[in-house]
């Protein structure tokens, strides 16, 4: 991924926006960001794994952002393949704010997860937990939708630390709520976090395996976090935090685990 490719799609395509500074901002896994002149931002896919990913951004965002209370990164223009470059790619606007995760020190069936966090997950506590929580009784209402990576890197915060955005919704689906109620324990602290339950079950009353479950994915988040994240990086950063939010609690009442 070079910024000549990058100008030459926007040229090609978007030659009203052609002309606006461009900077590289940040090299995802999935995708390279570029920041477009002050208010606009460019969302690159660097392999083809993550190609679909963009796509669904594309297809979903337009359509579910009405219905959302903060921002998200509504592609503004759906790019093509062109000059070689093999991959649909987005311009969206520019959302402020940084990654919560730097203000730390899928959604499908748990059952699929189970064989990667037992094989990264060698603690003890760690293993007891993850087989309680994952062990709770499977979701049985009807498909919710869901971001499907939901954690502090692609939740944008201002100044004061309030929620301004969220990003990266390549992976949004249809499936278990508990998979982005993960978030309860990857980006807040325990009081923050019962104010968040709370609203979250007067407002759905989802029962107390869905938490237990929830737990069970953001272990699922934590031990991955872990496996991939360098000292000193936001991945260690978050995989130490959830992991303390996780392991330093009191179950929740009536939470049975089954």
């Amino acid at each position: 991924m070079t910024d000549e490719l990058v100008r030459a799609l926007l040229a090609a395509q978007c030659p009203e926006l052609a002309g606006l500074p461009l900077r590289r901002v940040a090299n995802g896994w999935d995708n390279v960001i570029y920041r477009l002149g002050d208010r606009h931002a460019v969302r690159i896919p660097r392999r083809r794994l993550a190609a679909p990913l963009v796509e669904h951004e594309q297809r979903w965002l337009p359509v579910l952002a009405p219905h959302l209370p903060v921002p998200v990164p509504v592609p503004l223009h759906a790019g093509r393949p062109q000059d070689g470059y093999p991959w649909c790619w987005s311009v969206t606007p520019w959302l402020d704010g940084v990654p919560a995760a730097t203000r730390l020190a899928g959604g499908g069936p748990l059952e699929a997860r189970r064989e990667a966090v037992l094989a990264r997950v060698v603690d003890a506590t760690e293993r007891a937990a993850w087989e309680r929580w994952s062990g709770a009784a499977p979701w049985g209402g009807p498909p919710m939708w869901i971001h499907g990576d939901l954690h502090p890197l692609n939740l944008l915060v201002d100044e004061e630390g309030r929620l301004g955005g969220v990003v990266d919704f390549g992976d949004i689906t249809a499936g278990d709520p508990a998979y982005d109620l993960a978030v309860a324990w990857l980006a807040l602290e325990a009081p923050e976090r019962a104010v968040f339950t709370g609203l979250v079950d007067g407002a759905h009353h989802h029962g107390p395996a869905t938490w237990e479950r929830a737990r069970a994915f953001a272990l699922s988040m934590v031990s991955l976090f872990r496996s991939v994240g360098e000292p000193g990086s936001p991945e260690e950063a978050i995989a130490a935090f959830g992991l303390r939010q996780l392991l330093g609690e009191r179950p929740a009442p009536g939470a049975t685990g089954r």
